[in-house]
């Protein structure tokens, strides 16, 4: 059994103590608890439902969401007054990344546009102590090839007139999620040719790119080889190359990466297959235009794509 330990800013994340309460699917997960910290509450349930945030809210209501269902996991620790917001949310944050989650969205306090303990309160009934002008917010995401997994971090302190009730506390949430079974059809140069024919379009899948990066992974060749086997077939062909994300992160930020992964399709088509550089563009819309819904991961999936738009 592989042991984590996470030395953060002078804090040990410690492994929970046999005879604490049981952190149940965030610490299975966690396999650490922040020092000191005990448990407010701790449930596991086999299937349910669980939306985390991928932007600020607007008038209380949230702009960006990631919805899963799957088994789901709630936790509140508290940690005493002799720690600060920000040391204890920073630890999870770093055990977190440790552990392979990527953060989607970070907000502190109003830049967060709610009341995290009230909407926590509101909308998933886990009542945590609040102090709105010393709020933390994080979201995660762990992708596997036949799983996903979401984890919602929450920080805060209640600022009591008794110095022990002064205390931070965390909620911490997690959703494990098996991957739906997508049929994603990976085009040969026949098929590129039939659907442009049909729509003017092909949606190209099978392209791989570093995480958030629009480095090509090998993976990507046999791909690209039939597109260039398209353009080769077709030599009066002039193709738009559009790329797609799905709904994870800033609309700003997924415009640039789709434009970037565009552009690096057009390098790998013109540098490796000899394709003529004005016969090809290249094009970024981020996540304007789905193929499916951004609520489950077999969606963003379809999403997440290149596109061949004949001129």
């Amino acid at each position: 059994m592989r042991m984590m330990i996470f030395v953060l800013a002078g804090a040990l994340m410690t492994a929970a103590s046999a005879q604490d309460l049981d952190g149940g699917l965030v610490e299975e997960i966690l396999g650490e608890r922040f020092p000191g910290a005990k448990i407010g509450h701790s449930s596991t349930r086999n299937y349910d439902e669980f939306t985390m945030y991928g932007a600020p809210f607007e008038g209380n209501k949230p702009t960006e969401v990631i919805a899963a269902e799957g088994r789901l996991g709630e936790l509140i620790v508290e940690v005493g007054d002799d720690r600060s917001v920000l040391e204890v949310h920073r630890a999870y944050e770093k055990a977190l990344k440790a552990a392979g989650f990527e953060e989607v969205f970070a907000c502190k306090s109003n830049d967060c546009g709610v009341d995290l303990a009230w909407w926590m309160s509101k909308d998933r009934k886990l009542r945590i102590a609040t102090n709105k002008p010393d709020q933390r917010y994080t979201s995660f995401q762990r992708l596997g090839a036949g799983s996903a997994e979401y984890f919602e971090l929450v920080s805060t302190k209640w600022r009591h007139n008794r110095p022990e009730m002064r205390l931070v506390t965390v909620a911490l949430t997690a959703v494990q999620t098996e991957a739906e079974e997508t049929e994603l059809a990976i085009l040969d140069a026949s098929a590129i040719a039939a659907a442009i024919a049909e729509g003017g379009t092909a949606a190209i899948y099978g392209i791989e790119f570093a995480t958030d990066s629009a480095d090509l992974l090998p993976a990507s060749d046999p791909v690209i080889a039939e597109m260039a086997g398209y353009m080769q077939a077709n030599p009066g062909a002039e193709i738009l190359l559009v790329g797609h994300t799905d709904s994870v992160g800033a609309l700003d930020y997924n415009m640039g990466l789709s434009q970037r992964r565009a552009e690096s399709v057009r390098a790998a088509l013109v540098q490796r297959h000899g394709i003529a550089p004005g016969r090809l563009g290249a094009h970024g819309v981020g996540f304007l235009a789905p193929a499916a819904s951004n609520d489950s991961e077999g969606g963003r999936a379809a999403n997440r794509r290149v596109e061949m738009v004949r001129r």
